[in-house]
């Protein structure tokens, strides 16, 4: 809904607005993407997608929190600065756009190398036994 509607209301939008569509995306984005997988996962009761369906189950959900939470704290440094800094909030609010793709290149930082393979499988997915099982060796 909140899409729907800044979609229509585009021009008017202001510098604060962005960010609550970059909310709303990042949260939509998980329930579309990840939760597939886990339900078919959990209706089967086992994990169904192998290792590296594991990595991109993880990747997501991590990508995801991360970017959210990054996104509310930069609310809140804006949202300050503008209560707080009235001259320096000026600036914030013509880079809204830098400022909320940082949100992702934080989150990439953070997701990436878990994707890579540096996680333990069993924690993602819930998965009992051994890797070689998930592996379907």
């Amino acid at each position: 809904m909140v899409l729907f509607v800044c979609f229509k209301k585009r021009r008017t939008l202001k510098s604060i607005d962005y960010y609550i569509v970059n909310l709303a995306i990042t949260d939509l984005f998980l329930p579309l993407f990840g939760f597939p997988l886990v339900v078919t996962s959990s209706l089967q009761h086992e994990w169904q997608f192998g290792v590296y369906g594991c990595y991109v189950y993880g990747f997501l959900g991590f990508f995801c929190g991360t970017v959210s939470i990054s996104t509310l704290a930069m609310m809140s440094f804006v949202r300050y600065m503008s209560v707080c800094e009235m001259q320096k909030s000026v600036h914030l609010t013509k880079h809204t756009s830098v400022l909320v793709f940082f949100t992702y290149v934080y989150a990439c930082i953070w997701s990436i190398p878990p994707f890579l393979g540096w996680v333990d499988v069993y924690n993602v997915c819930g998965v009992r036994g051994n890797v070689d099982s998930i592996r379907g060796v």
